[in-house]
């Protein structure tokens, strides 16, 4: 059968525990790339932040689902 060696096939899930057969390792990659708020935190981590960043950054990380999309809109209507 005729390939062609560069295609690549992704597909995604929001299952995070997928149905795979045992064998499908051996040609399959699997990435989670599920986040929580902790690892949030650690990426967001400045090294020589200001206390006033570090405030603003630990308030963030504090609120709620919906506090949060307000804040989301806030900061994509916003201009720097």
């Amino acid at each position: 059968m005729d390939y062609i060696q560069d295609f690549n096939l992704f597909i995604t899930t929001r299952n995070p525990s997928p149905a795979l057969p045992p064998d499908s390792p051996a040609v399959v990659t699997i990435v989670n790339f599920t986040t929580t708020r902790a690892g949030l935190t650690t990426q967001v981590t400045i090294p020589n932040e200001t206390s006033e960043m570090k405030i603003i950054s630990t308030s963030i990380f504090r609120l709620t689902q919906p506090e949060l999309s307000i804040f989301a809109a806030a900061v994509h209507n916003a201009e720097f």
